[in-house]
């Protein structure tokens, strides 16, 4: 088969395998069990035809043998993140190559499968896979739309952002900027409504969604000066106590 051939087995929309094996008698073999299990396939003889052919938007999953005849299967995982697909790869290793199976999982494959595999199990791990990727596409929608929403705060309702999901009230905050705690308050109902939320712990979720955990760890921002003395130790207890409740109610959700 010619490297730079792409054959398509079906084109309707929707999760898709994508099946990429040097061997045209093996990718037939896989090819015929995932349609027979009411999914699209499309062949790949190579890796670099896959990266190709693949964009954000590509749904599915893709199962891969480990041994390409242009790159090590095991680099997929990586390269499709380079391009931004979230796409989740199950790698196919010979029984004997337990090193394989180790490099595999590292470089960050949903599963791997040892020859020969029954198509019982192979059609189980792509619906696996399939249902994860459809969880993880929407997670990444979702951070998408946080991230944008984030990204229409003023640099100056980013800063009262970051001090609300510290645990600051509106008290503190005022004093950290040096400002009244009623400009604190407007500023706070706009961070609210531009984010979409309403309530503490839907913004912590939100800002945990954008950032990570320790995206909500620092107390302040270290460019905005402090204004005022340091709050004293039992008002340190019960700020961070507050901040620490609020982050754990988020987290529960």
């Amino acid at each position: 088969m010619n490297v730079d051939t792409i054959q398509s087995t079906n084109t309707e929309h929707g999760p898709k395998v994508s099946l990429v094996f040097e061997r045209e008698d093996e990718s037939r073999a896989y090819g015929e069990c995932f349609e027979k299990a009411g999914f699209p396939v499309e062949n790949f003889p190579a890796g670099h035809a896959l990266l190709r052919s693949v964009t954000s938007e590509t749904t599915g999953c893709v199962v891969a043998s480990a041994n390409l005849p242009d790159m090590p299967g095991v680099a997929l995982p990586q390269e499709l993140r380079r391009l931004h697909a979230v796409l989740p790869v199950l790698l196919v290793v010979d029984s004997d190559d337990a090193h394989g199976a180790v490099q595999a999982f590292r470089a960050g494959a949903a599963d791997v499968l040892e020859r020969p595999v029954d198509s019982e199990t192979l059609v189980s791990a792509v619906k696996s896979a399939v249902s994860r990727n459809v969880i993880l596409r929407k997670a990444e929608c979702w951070r998408t739309e946080l991230t944008g929403r984030m990204e229409r705060l003023t640099p100056r309702e980013r800063h009262v952002l970051d001090l609300v999901v510290a645990g600051y009230p509106n008290k503190r905050i005022a004093a950290v900027l040096d400002r009244s705690q009623k400009t604190i308050e407007i500023h706070r109902s706009h961070v609210m409504r531009k984010m979409q939320v309403g309530s503490l712990a839907e913004l912590v979720q939100a800002v945990i969604a954008v950032r990570g955990i320790e995206g909500i760890s620092a107390s302040a921002p270290p460019e905005i000066p402090i204004h005022t003395e340091r709050p004293s130790s039992d008002e340190t207890t019960r700020t961070t106590g507050f901040a620490e409740d609020k982050w754990a109610a988020a987290v529960a959700l």
